[in-house]
């Protein structure tokens, strides 16, 4: 009369689970650097060009009794002139993008 059945005990699976093999992913910012294109690369080249010109520039604008006074790289520069009028101070400030702020 009575149907239960008694659950049939199984033996246990081994403690030790093992994983199967993961290869890592890459994650793009890890990858290499892409090469530069042509665009990129002829703006940099005319950018090097530039900057090695400034001290070029400063020889033309500079006469006879002019002071210039700039920081070790040229970034900023101070030209003082003496005019009929007074003195005539000139403050340049150059950025590395080829951008240039220029007060007198």
């Amino acid at each position: 009369m009575n149907n239960l059945q008694l659950p049939e005990v199984t033996p246990s699976a081994s403690a030790v689970v093992t994983r199967p093999s993961v290869k890592r992913r890459i994650d793009p910012i890890d990858a290499p650097a892409r090469p530069l294109g042509t665009k990129r690369l002829a703006l940099i080249a005319k950018r090097s060009n530039a900057a090695a010109s400034t001290s070029d520039r400063h020889a033309e604008r500079i006469a006879e009794g002019d002071t210039l006074l700039a920081n070790h790289d040229g970034t900023v520069t101070f030209l003082l002139r003496a005019t009929r009028y007074g003195l005539l101070m000139e403050r340049t400030q150059r950025q590395a993008s080829g951008m240039r702020l220029v007060m007198t």
